[in-house]
């Protein structure tokens, strides 16, 4: 499993609004790269308070514009999922939000960077290596 870093802001009632560095695993399956499909998750949760005293829940205009500032090189960004759900624990009940990145690998780059080369000079290679032994 990768990890791939999403630079991001947070606010809340009990922070300041600053930027951060947030890290989550993503599950990588490779057996079909360069064609291959990513997700990433992020969960946020409190630790202080239950969801008797705060009730978390996502807004879907912050959600909307972390579409727009998501760029990455290799990936195409094609789905941006939420949920929320109610965890239980000895304390109480706590809300933890979880947002998951769904991306798909560009293939172009590879397909013209390494496989389109590579095939080349191969073929290049046994046609002459073939005429010189000959």
């Amino acid at each position: 499993m990768e990890t791939h870093t999403l630079k991001g802001r947070y606010h809340t009632n009990y922070h300041r609004v600053g930027d951060t560095l947030l890290e989550g695993p993503c599950q990588m399956d490779l057996t079909r790269f360069p064609f291959d499909n990513v997700t990433c998750s992020l969960t946020f949760e409190s630790f202080n308070y239950n969801t008797d005293e705060v009730e978390m829940s996502w807004s879907t205009v912050g959600v909307a514009k972390m579409r727009e500032k998501i760029e990455l090189a290799d990936y195409e960004l094609t789905d941006i999922s939420n949920k929320r759900n109610k965890e239980t624990y000895p304390a109480g009940f706590w809300h933890e939000l979880t947002m998951s990145f769904h991306f798909k690998r560009r293939a172009g780059w590879y397909i013209l960077q390494a496989y389109l080369p590579t095939y080349l000079t191969i073929t290049i290679c046994e046609l002459f290596l073939d005429s010189y032994f000959i």
